[in-house]
């Protein structure tokens, strides 16, 4: 039996022992349950049947309701493919134009989704993720027994950079 089988049994014991006491409020303090959600699942059980005790997650089945249509979403990949340096507003801007409406933020929703679990990590010290160029202003490593205050540096990412990489930009969002 899963957990949801056995909460769903308890509470049907519930139903059932109102019944045989005649007496919802002694029923409801022997199963420590209060008289409001007595009521919630007799009415859950009276419309679904037994299919009604067993909990389920509130909230919207099946695709998002404000969710672009599939032609929105074919033009806004196809525009960004080809302009891969537009960021959002730009590529809404031009889909206007081509009299297709949709908003910056729905073009950025178009975006791969990055979890925060996914996120990024800083790079370890002598660890390269090929994301950033060496910086050739960067003075040559110190000697071995040497201390640096404040810890190993991180790659330095300028602004600039940060811009230029706009492919990565438009696919997954502003970080």
């Amino acid at each position: 039996m899963t957990t949801k089988e056995k909460v769903a049994r308890r509470k049907l014991s519930l139903l059932e022992l109102a019944a045989d006491l005649g007496n919802v409020s002694k029923a409801c303090k022997v199963m420590v349950y209060s008289r409001q959600q007595f009521y919630e699942i007799r009415r859950n059980f009276q419309t679904y049947g037994a299919d009604g005790l067993i909990d389920r997650l509130p909230g919207a089945r099946g695709q998002h309701p404000n969710r672009v249509s599939a032609e929105i979403e074919k033009a806004v990949l196809d525009h960004a493919l080809e302009h891969p340096c537009h960021g959002p507003m730009r590529v809404a801007q031009q889909l206007m134009l081509q009299g297709i409406q949709v908003s910056s933020g729905g073009v950025r929703g178009l975006a791969a989704p990055r979890p925060a679990d996914q996120a990024r990590a800083p790079a370890a010290p002598g660890e390269d993720h090929g994301e950033t160029p060496a910086d050739p202003v960067r003075r040559a490593d110190p000697p071995a027994g040497a201390v640096q205050p404040g810890g190993p540096r991180a790659p330095h990412r300028s602004a600039l950079h940060h811009h230029l990489d706009c492919r990565r930009h438009l696919l997954r969002g502003h970080p």
